[in-house]
């Protein structure tokens, strides 16, 4: 039925660009990739929720229930940055609901003139007793969702580890960067930085992170 209706809607572009000239064709064509493009992420998305509960089902079984200490969490930022310099102390959290909990650290970074610094940041969550705020917080990660406007251009992201799914965000208005990805679906790891004329320097602090050792946990 999927095939039937995607199989449909680009018969009708294609035919309505045939009827007004060569440029809608073009863009006939166009629209028949997004719509392509679009049910493939869909898939994908789906994929990767069904790949998420699976492992967090596994983990359960095994007694692994808890999410780490956020003392223990901060062990695996980084400890330096080329060209910038630790901002204050890492920040941290163990987060209690009824049902759930997680923990989160963070820590800042700062490079350049101190009236107008560069500055970036890096955060992980450890998502491993709220499946359902893990599953939220990375939906379009895992998706091989990717787009481009005036305003940014999103795509997705090898960081050359297994179990890593990412996607990096690059705001073009006012130079910030961006990456997202999610750990083994447990953990999750942003890292934002500003002044930036692309998203070389988010992807590399990732890389070089011990991703490795956590996607083992």
């Amino acid at each position: 039925m999927r095939t039937y209706s995607y199989s449909a809607a680009v018969l009708a572009l294609l035919l309505t660009g045939l009827l007004t000239g060569c440029d809608q064709v073009q863009e006939a064509r166009n629209q028949a990739n997004a719509v392509a493009s679009l049910s493939r992420a869909a898939e994908n998305m789906e994929q990767s929720l069904a790949d998420a509960g699976k492992r967090q089902a596994e983990r359960r079984q095994k007694g692994d229930t808890l999410a780490i200490p956020y003392q223990q969490l901060q062990q695996y930022l980084p400890t330096q940055i080329d060209g910038y310099q630790k901002a204050g102390d890492p920040e941290g959290s163990m987060i209690n609901m009824t049902g759930m909990s997680y923990s989160t650290c963070s820590q800042e970074y700062k490079a350049g003139p101190d009236d107008n610094p560069r500055t970036l940041k890096v955060t992980i969550v450890d998502y491993n007793s709220a499946a359902g705020l893990y599953t939220a917080a990375t939906a379009m990660v895992g998706a091989g969702f990717s787009m481009e406007d005036d305003q940014q251009k999103v795509q997705s992201a090898d960081l050359g580890v297994g179990g890593i799914k990412a996607l990096e965000t690059y705001y073009k208005q006012d130079h910030r960067a961006s990456l997202a990805a999610g750990v083994n679906d447990r953990f999750f790891l942003t890292v934002e930085a500003t002044q930036q004329d692309d998203t070389e320097l988010v992807r590399k602090v990732a890389k070089d992170l011990d991703l490795g050792k956590l996607a083992g946990l």
